[in-house]
């Protein structure tokens, strides 16, 4: 055997043993090393048609979600059917923005009949979440611990435009699955930044959205669910029209803002028989010992209830 032809065994013999190795090395590979990446795999797929999804507005988005974000939804539509303002206020101001524009800008008898899953597809056709997402977005830095994953977008695709947070999954009944955390965290850090630039405090800031986004002011009456109607057990203050009845002594003199809350409804009402007036904000006592609380105010009507 002359030495080209012992130089063309030895290349040929090396080559064959890094094939076994890397061969070997694959077949060796632990089983959790094999799931990450497989994981990798999944969530990289499912944030391409997640955010694609969203981008076309279409109706599959429901089907890629975790099951919370329905349950995140149904509790804003309930809220803004029934919720009071100090529930509300409770909130985030970005999940408080969600249940006034719901409760303003939704038919009732609509948002009555509406799941979760519906009104989150509304929101995104609004442009209430995930505005800010492209079809042509990369998710990339993939983490995964145990069946959650997260990973972070780059708009475009492009290396010099990391997201400003992080998407988050969740691994539930075989498949992958969006969690909305990642879409509520970005809007709560776009809400805190407005708060910064323009030097008003959250409420100040949440009202001036909400009015720029109805385009009008914010009323008393907006703040009263529409599911907190009078009852039976509720009566009307006299002046006031309405087939409920009247409460004899009392007269309506006007419906106004809160003293010192303007976001909050209230009202003027006076005891004819005392010559006494009191104005009383919405969930208040009316403070003559009767044990009449002011329910809710809508244009120039008032009710009262009796605890």
């Amino acid at each position: 055997m002359n030495s080209a032809d012992w130089k063309d065994l030895r290349r040929k013999i090396r080559t064959a043993s890094m094939v076994v190795f890397a061969l070997a090395s694959w077949a060796l590979e632990p089983a959790w090393a094999v799931g990450k990446r497989d994981a990798r795999t999944a969530v990289v797929e499912l944030s391409s048609h997640w955010v694609a999804g969203v981008a076309a507005k279409s109706p599959e988005l429901t089907s890629l979600l975790s099951p919370n974000a329905a349950l995140y939804y149904a509790h804003l539509r309930d809220l803004a059917l029934r919720g009071s303002m100090v529930e509300i206020d409770a909130l985030h101001p970005v999940d408080q923005l969600q249940v006034m524009f719901l409760r303003l800008t939704v038919p009732v008898d609509r948002l009555v009949s509406m799941s979760g899953g519906e009104i989150f597809l509304h929101a995104v056709r609004e442009g209430w979440i995930g505005q800010d997402l492209r079809r042509t977005d990369e998710l990339r830095e993939v983490e995964v611990h145990g069946n959650m994953a997260s990973g972070r977008l780059f708009k475009f695709g492009l290396d010099d435009r990391p997201d400003r947070g992080r998407q988050y999954f969740s691994y539930k009944n075989g498949s992958w699955k969006v969690e909305l955390r990642g879409e509520r965290e970005r809007l709560e850090k776009d809400f805190d930044s407005f708060t910064r630039r323009s030097g008003l405090s959250d409420s100040e800031a949440a009202f001036f959205i909400l009015e720029t986004r109805l385009m009008r002011k914010v009323v008393p009456a907006d703040l009263v669910a529409p599911h907190r109607l009078p009852t039976s057990a509720e009566e009307n203050v006299s002046g006031a029209s309405s087939e409920l009845r009247p409460i004899r002594s009392r007269t309506l003199v006007t419906v106004r803002e809160a003293p010192g809350h303007p976001q909050l409804g209230a009202a003027t009402i006076a005891d004819v028989e005392r010559s006494l007036r009191y104005v009383v904000e919405v969930g208040e006592l009316l403070g003559d010992g009767t044990g009449y609380r002011l329910e809710r105010v809508a244009g120039d009507q008032a009710w009262l209830i009796r605890d």
